[in-house]
């Protein structure tokens, strides 16, 4: 009886064993599936997940269709080399800036998880920022990027269009610090046996031919990175002291005059010195507005100084986050927008509508 009871303890201990062993290996095996960087899993034709997060270069504007746009080139190009299939995401917006598109991507309803990720800015950046605050933002969307999906690879380009060095070394500084995967698409543009004015229409977005390069170039990035089988970008220390810029939107006004009208979701007006002052704690700020076709102008003042004159003018209505400034010093501010009664160039209505919704910070 006690025999047939070591036995029976035995084969328990055995069938324990064999199933410990059986889930260690299992757990094993999934961990490296997880964090198996995606050159790994494409030279394996694994399909893959990608985000794209940009301005209108990144959306593919001045293609002549859909199919030409750089990220249905690069796909094709993918599947007839490895075989596999992608699936895109995308937050994008012409015109935008890192700074936007920090607060875009903060704001989006994100997949939960994604192998690769595009960013693509600089040329709208260099219009309203210096190269100090434009870095500042690519990195803390850098950084936003990589805690959100810490497995995922970057590749970072620099749009061909960007004709400020200072920019161009910037995206490129961040890309080596975080070991992303970058392109600098001004180089396949220069070596082209094509002109500018071939491969754009506008010398800023490319058209079908453009874009080609960008799919080649981004698959000859992907090839290289198979070849050396390299390791996904890494979240490291900053380049320069930032933490995770919270965001914070501030809807509450410290006072206005009759001209600024409240509809609970805009504060609203077409008339010439309309005036709204919010209060805000920070060092840089944003402001959320409607763009349209009927947009009007706006002077901003920060504590009584002038900063800059903002449009909302767009071909279509769109809700923007507009950055205003940056390196205010530590405290409390007012910011106050008046209505100029002027408008852009390309809006052909009648009017210079002022809507907007709240000032952002980061805090």
């Amino acid at each position: 009886m006690k025999k047939k009871r070591r036995s029976i303890a035995a084969l328990m201990l055995i069938f324990f064993l064999c199933c410990s062993i059986f889930f260690l290996n299992y757990h094993e095996k999934a961990v490296i599936s997880k964090t198996i960087p995606v050159y790994e899993k494409i030279a394996k034709n694994n399909n893959i997940n990608y985000l794209i997060i940009g301005d209108s270069i990144g959306r593919g504007a001045g293609a002549e269709n859909r199919s030409l746009a750089w990220f249905s080139q690069w796909e094709n190009k993918m599947k007839k080399t490895y075989h596999i299939e992608l699936k895109r995401h995308s937050i994008v917006q012409s015109g935008a800036t890192a700074y936007e598109g920090l607060y875009l991507f903060k704001k989006a309803k994100i997949p939960p998880t994604v192998d690769l990720v595009f960013l693509i800015f600089g040329e709208n950046d260099r219009k309203y920022m210096e190269v100090e605050q434009f870095t500042y933002y690519y990195e803390g969307l850098i950084r936003e990027v990589k805690s959100k999906y810490p497995e995922a690879e970057l590749i970072t380009i620099t749009e061909s269009c960007l004709e400020q060095e200072l920019f161009a070394n910037a995206i490129e500084k961040l890309a080596r610090h975080y070991h992303a995967n970058h392109i600098d698409m001004r180089i396949p543009f220069q070596n082209s046996s094509y002109s500018i004015d071939q491969l754009s229409n506008d010398s800023i977005h490319p058209n079908g031919l453009g874009y080609q390069l960008y799919a080649e170039s981004i698959l000859t990035a992907i090839d290289n990175g198979i070849k050396i089988n390299k390791q996904s970008a890494v979240l490291r220390e900053p380049l320069k002291p930032i933490s995770e810029l919270t965001l914070k939107e501030i809807k509450r006004y410290d006072e206005k005059n009759a001209l600024f009208h409240d509809s609970n979701t805009y504060y609203l007006t077409n008339e010439k010195g309309a005036k709204i002052t919010f209060p805000f704690y920070g060092t840089n700020l944003g402001v959320k507005v409607l763009k349209h076709e009927q947009g009007g102008e706006m002077d901003v003042f920060i504590d009584d100084q002038f900063i800059r004159r903002i449009s909302t003018w767009w071909p279509i209505s769109k809700d923007r986050m507009l950055y205003v400034t940056s390196g205010l010093p530590v405290g409390e501010h007012r910011v106050t927008f008046i209505s100029t009664g002027t408008k852009s160039v390309n809006n052909q209505s009648d009017y210079h509508n002022i809507q907007l919704s709240s000032i952002v910070v980061y805090e």
